[in-house]
């Protein structure tokens, strides 16, 4: 849905799917990209974000398609990821990095 920068990124779910189930006993998880041969993996920290208010801010009209009761809809839950670390694969070079 949304990113703070490279490493903060905020992503809308299913209350019922398995990435909430998982997340409700293991909050460590990852996140990658890829563009072209390159790319970045991030491992860190995701958390469960049910908070009226933030779900508000964080909503997107085309989540309607989703979540037919809009930002209130009890089934829209959000998970906001933090990286922690990176492994960075960039024209052919790597780095691990501490963020």
């Amino acid at each position: 849905i949304k990113s703070n920068g490279w490493y903060v990124f905020w992503m809308g779910t299913d209350a019922g799917s398995v990435y909430i189930f998982d997340l409700k006993t293991y909050s460590y998880g990852g996140v990658s990209y890829y563009f072209y041969g390159d790319s970045v993996a991030l491992r860190g920290i995701a958390e469960i974000v049910s908070d009226d208010k933030i779900r508000k801010e964080m909503w997107q009209e085309w989540l309607i398609n989703h979540f037919p009761g809009g930002a209130t809809d009890p089934n829209y839950t959000l998970i906001r990821f933090v990286g922690e670390d990176a492994t960075i694969y960039i024209d052919g070079d790597f780095a691990h990095e501490k963020i």
